[in-house]
């Protein structure tokens, strides 16, 4: 067997494990937003049909009105995402290395949270609309709840539903919550957590709130973008749906296994990909100030 077969096996092998492992554990938010392949261009932009209304007939036999499709473009930057990892020729004899290495962990995990990263920031920074993407769209007051000096409370949840709910959300889509473990404590102790039906129960053995109010609980990594006063902090929860957020790929994961003989011939695990985030649907995203 020649060794560029075996390379080639090898690199397969590796950048298809890490592939599959990337899509169950190391992004927590990619399989809630909306995805986009292939993008092109310097930016690139994901269009969303705007509601329409309907016409009545007035008169026998008149004409009828015809009136173009309305859509709002979101611009998506595409940005790279990386992890190289370099092993040492002359200590490739002291250790095991393989795809189920620790390694294929330690960029699984890296990639991941950095994509999370931009999502969250998209959710609630500056989306940008137009023709060319030359309009910044804040996100608006009505969909900010204040902390009101305390945590994550059943009134902020709900809350948060009614602003969805106000902007029309459909009533079977997906709704997520993102929050972090002082939430989860906090929604441990709700009676309206602990006191409905045995799923939601069942759940608290698992140290987790399940759903409530149709949103899905989602645990962050990420310690979620924070304000400090004197005595208190400020975390920001975002509550969304599906629908709301945007992802695209320009370049989809892929992984390089090589030798690098400016190096030694030390060996480089190397992946990447290319792609970005945006705020589709301002009235489908809510942040959520909790104070700790």
């Amino acid at each position: 067997m020649s060794d560029t077969f075996f390379n080639e096996s090898f690199r397969n092998m590796y950048s298809d494990v890490l592939r599959t492992e990337l899509q169950q554990k190391g992004s927590v938010l990619l399989d809630k937003v909306t995805i986009e392949m292939d993008l092109k261009g310097k930016n690139y932009f994901m269009d969303q049909v705007q509601k329409r209304t309907a016409k009545k007939k007035s008169g026998r036999l008149e004409n009828h009105e015809i009136t173009s499709p309305e859509t709002e473009r979101r611009k998506i930057v595409p940005q790279t995402i990386y992890d190289a990892i370099g092993i040492d020729k002359f200590d490739e004899p002291k250790m095991v290395v393989n795809p189920d290495s620790k390694y294929i962990v330690t960029q699984k995990y890296a990639i991941g949270r950095s994509i999370d990263e931009d999502i969250y920031d998209a959710a609630r920074g500056t989306a940008y609309t137009g023709e060319t993407g030359g309009t910044s769209v804040t996100l608006p007051s009505t969909s900010k709840i204040a902390h009101g000096s305390s945590g994550l409370t059943f009134a902020k949840i709900n809350d948060a539903l009614e602003i969805l709910n106000d902007a029309h959300v459909s009533q079977d889509e997906d709704k997520f919550m993102l929050v972090c473990p002082r939430q989860i404590k906090e929604l441990l102790s709700l009676d309206e957590i602990t006191n409905i039906d045995y799923a939601t129960k069942k759940s608290l053995y698992d140290g987790m709130p399940g759903r409530l109010l149709g949103f899905t609980f989602v645990p962050f990594d990420k310690n979620l973008t924070y304000s400090t006063g004197t005595t208190t902090i400020t975390r920001y929860l975002m509550a969304f749906t599906r629908s709301a957020i945007g992802w695209g790929y320009e370049i989809p994961l892929f992984t390089r296994i090589d030798e690098l003989k400016e190096k030694h011939y030390a060996k480089q695990i190397y992946s990447a990909l290319s792609g970005g985030a945006t705020r589709l649907i301002d009235g489908g995203v809510v942040e959520i100030a909790c104070q700790e």
